[in-house]
């Protein structure tokens, strides 16, 4: 948790915000962090996937450079499309239209 606070507090100095969780019963869970500009473009993106206190966000350069929409496309098209991202984009739409 000390973890997860720090990271986000860090990223919030550098653009828009979303989060994403997919919480699981007996599996790992999973958390995404973006951060877009002011356009709609990914600056970072982080994921962190795991079921302990010792799991750690890491950098995830295939989404970075992205427009929102096309990663959304991109999501889901995918056989099991990631619940977690899709969650975070719909926060930074969010956030997008309402400035």
């Amino acid at each position: 948790m000390k973890h997860f606070k720090a990271t986000v507090r860090n990223l919030m100095d550098k653009g828009h915000v979303g989060i994403g969780v997919k919480k699981r019963k007996l599996s790992s869970g999973n958390v995404v962090v973006l951060v877009c500009d002011d356009v709609g473009y990914i600056i970072m993106a982080k994921q962190m996937k795991g079921m302990t206190l010792l799991a750690r966000f890491k950098n995830i350069d295939k989404w970075q450079g992205k427009d929102v929409n096309e990663l959304r496309q991109e999501a889901l098209a995918e056989k099991k499309p990631n619940a977690a991202l899709l969650q975070a984009l719909d926060s930074i739409e969010g956030k997008l239209h309402a400035a």
